[in-house]
C-alpha cells in the first residue's frame, strides 16, 4: 500500500485547492516558518478520522476552514482527500485505489466518503485496522509527540510498542467485545426484567383464565337454573290462571245472584206499587164518599140551623102569637090549629133529624172508620213509600255495586283476555317447553348419569391438569434455561465464527494464504478436538506446532511459501503428512493417561498425532514426583514436563481459546441445532 495524493481545499491556511503529489519518492516536504508544513500533517490526521482538537492545534471544530485574509474571502468548506494504492490488497477491498475523503462546513456539518461514496468513521477505521495507518498511528509524528515518547507521558510508548507489534487493534476489539458484553449482560438484565413481568402477567393471565372458566360454569349452571325458572314460572302462571278463573267463575256467580236478587226486589216494589196504586184508589173513593158524607151533615146542619132558627122564630111567633092570642083568641085558635100543624111538621122534622142525627153518627163512625183505616193505610203507604224508598236506596247501591262489578267484569274480561292470550302463548310455549322439559327430564337423566363421569373424569381431568400445569411450569422454567442457553450458545457461534474468519491469534502469513490461496488446507489448531477441561494443557504443549499448515506434499507447501515470498508476508510452517513416521502409540497405566487418548482427529491426521503426542502423559502428580523422561502434563494446567525442560506457572484467562476453534465451532452448531430442537420440543410440549 502506497501513499499516492493529499488533496486540500479550505482547511486552515491553504485557501485555495493544493494537490501533493507522491508518485516518485518523497523524503519530506521544507519551506519557512508559518508556510502550512504543520498544517499537511494535521491535514493527514484530520482526513483519517481525528476527533480531539488538542491533537490538531484547535480551539474549536470551525476552526479547521480558511477563514479569510487580506484579498482572500472565508471559505464554506473545509475538504482533504487522501489516495492510497492498493495493488497488493492490503486494504481489505476489490479496489485498486482508495479515496478517503473528509469534509467541515461551517454550519457545523460533517462528512466522509470512501472513493466518492458516503460512508462513517467506523467504516474507515475498520478498512484501516490491519494496516497500521490512522488518526492516532504513531507512522504519523506530529509536533511534541517525540518528547512524549522519550518522556512516557501516559504510557506513550507503550502504546507505540502495542501498534508496532499490532496488539493495538485487538485491545481495541477487546474493548469493543467487553462493550457488547456488558451491553449483552444489560439486555440480558433487561430480559430477566420482562421475564419477570412476564411471569407476573401469566399469573393475572392464569386468574383470568380461571375466572373465566368460573364464568362458564356459571353460565352454564344460570341457563340450567333459567330452565328450571322457567318451569316453575309455567306451574305459577297454571296455579294463577286456575285461581284468577275461580275468582272469575265466583265473581261471575255473585254477578248472577245479584243479577237475580235485583229483579227479584224490581219485582216486590212493582207489586207494592201496584199495591199501593188500588189502597190509594180505594183509599181516594173512601176519602171521596167521607167528602160527600161531610158535606151532606154540613148541608144537614144548615138545613138544622135554618129549623132552629125558624124554631126559635116559632117560638117567638108564638109568644108573640100567645100575646096577640090574648089579645086576638080568635087568632089564638088559627095559630094553634097552625100550631098543631106547626108541631106536627117539627115532630116531623125532628124525626127527620132523629134520622139524620142517625145517619150522622153512622157516617160519623163509618167517617172515622174510613180515617182509621187511612191512617193504617197511610201507615201502610209510608211504609211502603220507606220501603220503596230504602229498595230504591238498596236498588241504587245495587246498581253501583252493580256498576263497580261491571267495571270489575270488564277489567277482569280484559284481564281474562291478556290472561287468555298468555295462557295461550304460555301454552304454546308451555308445549314447546313441555317437549323441552320432556327431552330436558330425558337429557337430565342421561347427563346425570353424564355429570356422575364427568365429574369423575373432572376429578381426574382436574389432577391431569395440576400435573401438566406443573409440567408446564416446568417445561416454561426448561423454555427460559434453553432460551438462555440458546443465547449464550449463539453469542458463543458469533464470536467464534468472527475469531475463526478473521484468524484472531494467527500470524500475517496465515491469514495471507487464508485469503490468497487456492488450496483448502487446514492448520493443526482447526483439526483437533479436546475436551474443554484439557484443551489448556494440550494448547500449552502444541503451541510450536499450533500454526502449522498440514499439507500432502512438499509440492503444496513450495507453492504456499512461493506465495509468501512473493507478497513479502512473512513465514509459514508446514508438516508433510506423506512424510509423518508412523509411531506405535504407548499407554502405561502407571504414568497415567495417554495424551492420544484425550485428543479426537480425523483417521486422515491420526499418524500425526500419534506422532505429536508420542509417550506424552496426563498426570496428577506433583512436578518433584517425576523423573523419568516421558512427557508429563499437568492434569490441572500448571506445567509440561519434558525430558530436558519444563514450563508452567498459571493458567491464563485466554488458554485454550485457539486449540480446535473449528470443532469447537462445529460443536456448538450441532448444540445449537440440538437446543432449538428441544426448544421446538418444549413449545410443542408447551401449546399441548
Amino acid at each position: 500500500m502506497k501513499l499516492k495524493s493529499l488533496e486540500i481545499k479550505g482547511f486552515k491556511s491553504f485557501a485555495n485547492h493544493t494537490v501533493l503529489h507522491f508518485n516518485e519518492d518523497v523524503t519530506g516536504v521544507v519551506g519557512p516558518n508559518g508556510s502550512g508544513k504543520s498544517n499537511i500533517v494535521d491535514a493527514i490526521r484530520w482526513v483519517l478520522g481525528e476527533q480531539k482538537g488538542k491533537n490538531l492545534r484547535l480551539d474549536s471544530r470551525s476552526d479547521v476552514i480558511f477563514n479569510g485574509a487580506k484579498g482572500k474571502k472565508a471559505a464554506g468548506v473545509a475538504q482533504v482527500s487522501i489516495t492510497f494504492e492498493n495493488t497488493k490488497n492490503i486494504l481489505p477491498t476489490e479496489y485498486n485505489e482508495v479515496k478517503i475523503s473528509r469534509f467541515q462546513y461551517r454550519n457545523g456539518d460533517s462528512e466522509y466518503q470512501l472513493n466518492g461514496v458516503k460512508c462513517r468513521l467506523r467504516d474507515i477505521n475498520d478498512l484501516l485496522v490491519d494496516t497500521g495507518i490512522g488518526s492516532n498511528s504513531y507512522a504519523i509524528i506530529a509536533l511534541g509527540m517525540v518528547e512524549d515518547i522519550l518522556k512516557d507521558k501516559d504510557n506513550a510508548r507503550r502504546k507505540m510498542f502495542e501498534q508496532v507489534s499490532g496488539i493495538s487493534k485487538y485491545k481495541k476489539r477487546k474493548k469493543e467485545t467487553i462493550s457488547k458484553l456488558k451491553s449483552t449482560t444489560e439486555d440480558l438484565d433487561r430480559v430477566e426484567d420482562l421475564l419477570h413481568e412476564i411471569e407476573g402477567n401469566m399469573k393475572t393471565l392464569e386468574k383470568q383464565a380461571k375466572r373465566t372458566e368460573q364464568y362458564f360454569v356459571l353460565k352454564e349452571n344460570y341457563k340450567e337454573e333459567s330452565i328450571r325458572y322457567a318451569v316453575l314460572s309455567i306451574a305459577d302462571l297454571k296455579e294463577k290462571h286456575q285461581k284468577f278463573t275461580a275468582k272469575i267463575e265466583e265473581a261471575q256467580d255473585k254477578y248472577r245472584a245479584l243479577e237475580i236478587d235485583i229483579t227479584q226486589k224490581e219485582a216486590e216494589i212493582e207489586e207494592h206499587k201496584r199495591g199501593q196504586l188500588s189502597e190509594e184508589h180505594n183509599l181516594s173513593e173512601k176519602q171521596k164518599m167521607v167528602n160527600e158524607i161531610v158535606s151532606t151533615i154540613r148541608e144537614k146542619e144548615a138545613s138544622k140551623d135554618l129549623l132552629n132558627q125558624e124554631l126559635n122564630f116559632k117560638k117567638e111567633s108564638i109568644k108573640n102569637s100567645a100575646d096577640v092570642l090574648d089579645r086576638n083568641t080568635p087568632i089564638l085558635d088559627e095559630l094553634k090549629k097552625g100550631k098543631l100543624e106547626k108541631q106536627t111538621a117539627l115532630q116531623n122534622l125532628n124525626a127527620e133529624l132523629t134520622q139524620l142525627s142517625e145517619d150522622f153518627q153512622k157516617i160519623e163512625q163509618a167517617h172515622i172508620a174510613a180515617q182509621k183505616e187511612y191512617q193504617e193505610s197511610k201507615s201502610k203507604y209510608d211504609a211502603l213509600a220507606q220501603k220503596r224508598q230504602n229498595l230504591e236506596q238498596e236498588g241504587f247501591e245495587r246498581a253501583k255495586e252493580l256498576a263497580i262489578e261491571s267495571n270489575k267484569k270488564s277489567v277482569l274480561e280484559n284481564d281474562i283476555q291478556n290472561l287468555i292470550a298468555e295462557i295461550n302463548a304460555k301454552r304454546t310455549d308451555q308445549n314447546g317447553l313441555t317437549t323441552q322439559v320432556q327431552d330436558a327430564e330425558k337429557d337430565a337423566h342421561e347427563l346425570s348419569e353424564q355429570i356422575i363421569n364427568k365429574t369423575e373424569e373432572r376429578a381426574k381431568l382436574n389432577l391431569e391438569i395440576e400435573k401438566y400445569r406443573s409440567d408446564k411450569s416446568k417445561f416454561e422454567e426448561e423454555l427460559v434455561k434453553v432460551n438462555r442457553s440458546l443465547d449464550s450458545k449463539s453469542n458463543e457461534h458469533t464470536l467464534l465464527q468472527s475469531m475463526i474468519e478473521n484468524l484472531e491469534g494467527f500470524p500475517e502469513s496465515i491469514k495471507f494464504l487464508a485469503k490468497s490461496w487456492n488450496k483448502k488446507v487446514s492448520v493443526l489448531s482447526d483439526i483437533l478436538d479436546v475436551k474443554h477441561e484439557h484443551k489448556g494443557i494440550i494448547e500449552h504443549f502444541l503451541e510450536p506446532y499450533l500454526n502449522h499448515y498440514l499439507v500432502d506434499n512438499v509440492q503444496d507447501a513450495a507453492e504456499a511459501i512461493r506465495l509468501l515470498s512473493t507478497s513479502q508476508k512473512g513465514k509459514a510452517q508446514f508438516f508433510l503428512l506423506n512424510r509423518i513416521p508412523k509411531v506405535t502409540p504407548m499407554s502405561y497405566a502407571q504414568k497415567g493417561i495417554a495424551a492420544t487418548e484425550l485428543v479426537k482427529v480425523d483417521q486422515k491426521y491420526q499418524v500425526l498425532l500419534d506422532y505429536l503426542l508420542h509417550d506424552v502423559y496426563l498426570t496428577d502428580k506433583n512436578l518433584e514426583e517425576l523423573s523419568d523422561d516421558s512427557t508429563y502434563l499437568s492434569a490441572r494446567g500448571e506445567f509440561v514436563k519434558k525430558t530436558q525442560s519444563v514450563s508452567g506457572g498459571s493458567i491464563g484467562l485466554f488458554e485454550g481459546k485457539k486449540i480446535g476453534r473449528k470443532k469447537e465451532l462445529e460443536k456448538i452448531i450441532a448444540e445449537i441445532a440440538e437446543i432449538e430442537k428441544r426448544k421446538t420440543t418444549i413449545e410443542g410440549e408447551i401449546r399441548e
